[in-house]
């Protein structure tokens, strides 16, 4: 009956729950250019709901297992303390080959870590022994794909999410930076962003903008194709830092708004792995031109 392509679609049309029939807009394309291999029952719908029971208590049951050999792990390695700490400039090679600072961290103890880099809808995970600042004992690598939510989050992260396909020992490459101050350090690299972060939006909000920057437009993604920019900051003066996050790269680029298509240039940046408060439109700050 048709099809269409939609480049940069709408959150709720990625979602099951609230994808709705006012999705099916985009691009017109040819019948057999995305064919499809259907599987359809009268009874579907019972089937559904007895496969998601099922999947539900098979996953109940793995979640439990998971939480008690997390306890146990986690209270066995932190009767160690770690003296080394692992900071955040530490970054891990991934599938392009390219080295992006790692994701997610998680101290074990005993000086032992579990380092993850999040890339390309796959987590990279390695286990480590850290003995220097820059060295490390190998422990294992392993490659989840479609990963758990949880694991995606330094907050939630734990030792059960390091599970997956066993990689070896130079598959993914580790460039440690390890610091007995990791902590302190941190925080005050943190600051000093937030620091930044207001000195420059004060001084570019002096002067009010005319043009306002929408949400319909778009920038080039590595791919070549057109998406819908994902933040957008008002420095003041028509002058505004308009992003796409893509391909866990974060493409920005810094423009003079001139009238309602046309603009003057004045940078553009491209930054691998970047802060998580530069992927929010809500955290997005001047200080996430960088890269």
């Amino acid at each position: 009956l048709g099809t269409k392509l939609a480049k940069g679609p709408k959150k709720r049309c990625l979602a099951q729950k609230t994808f709705a029939a006012a999705c099916f807009k985009g691009e017109d394309k040819d019948k057999d250019k995305y064919k499809v291999h259907l599987k359809a029952s009268k009874e579907e719908k019972e089937e559904d709901e007895k496969d998601e029971k099922e999947e539900e208590d098979e996953e109940d049951e793995e979640d439990k297992e998971d939480e008690e050999d997390e306890e146990d792990e986690d209270k066995k390695k932190k009767e160690k303390a770690s003296k080394w700490q692992v900071t955040r400039k530490t970054e891990v090679q991934n599938l392009d080959g390219d080295y992006l600072k790692i994701s997610m961290k998680l101290d074990l103890g005993g000086n032992i870590w579990i380092i993850a880099l999040h890339d390309h809808g796959v987590l990279e995970l390695v286990k480590i022994k850290v003995t220097g600042s820059e060295t490390f004992e190998w422990l294992g690598t392993k490659l989840a794909k479609g990963p758990e939510k949880r694991c995606l989050a330094q907050k939630t992260f734990a030792a059960a999410c390091f599970k997956g396909e066993d990689k070896g020992k130079d598959k993914y490459k580790v460039h440690l930076k390890a610091s007995k101050e990791e902590k302190e350090k941190d925080e005050k690299d943190e600051k000093e962003d937030e620091e930044d972060d207001e000195d420059e939006d004060k001084k570019k909000n002096k002067k009010a903008s005319k043009w306002q920057v929408t949400h319909k437009t778009e920038l080039q993604n590595p791919d070549g194709h057109y998406l819908k920019i994902s933040m957008k900051l008002d420095l003041g003066g028509d002058t505004w830092i308009v992003a796409l996050y893509d391909h866990e790269v974060l493409e920005m680029v810094k423009i003079k708004i001139t009238g309602s298509a046309t603009f003057e240039w004045l940078g553009t940046k491209l930054a691998k792995g970047p802060k998580k408060r530069c992927l929010t439109q809500k955290t997005f700050a001047a200080a996430c031109f960088k890269g």
